[in-house]
């Protein structure tokens, strides 16, 4: 996903009049989703997440998942879906003791934070209908 930010940092050099190179920066179809948080363990952002507080400079908070006007939103992700979260049963993880009384999410220990994979296609697609130059980036 860097190389999507390297794309645009380079289209924004460009258009500040800096030579930049034309060679292309490619990025694979669907690269791997990485989540260190929590939410490896619930899946797809549904239910009970680790789902951050966003604090306005007008003293409004919501949720991260609930916020609007900042670009890509959750229910955009979800509408155009942009992310294909990896059933929780098929991540690789370690049972833990089936005596304690645990939750569901905390019953394994995963072994990987990889949680989906990202629809780069889709991904471009939303980028440059909201206004977003990625000028050499290549899906390969």
């Amino acid at each position: 996903m860097s190389k999507v930010a390297l794309a645009w940092m380079v289209e924004q050099a460009r258009s500040a009049g800096v030579e930049m190179s034309k060679k292309s920066i490619d990025m694979p179809p669907n690269p791997v989703l990485h989540d260190k948080s929590t939410n490896i363990a619930l899946g797809e952002a549904t239910g009970r997440l680790e789902d951050r507080d966003v604090r306005y400079t007008d003293g409004r908070k919501v949720k991260q998942l609930k916020m609007t006007g900042t670009g890509l939103t959750y229910a955009e992700i979800k509408k155009h879906n942009l992310i294909s979260y990896t059933p929780r049963d098929l991540v690789p993880r370690i049972d833990m003791d089936p005596s304690l009384p645990l939750p569901p999410e905390t019953k394994y220990l995963y072994t990987t934070d990889e949680t989906g994979t990202v629809n780069m296609g889709s991904y471009r697609d939303w980028l440059s209908k909201n206004g977003y130059k990625l000028g050499n980036l290549v899906i390969k």
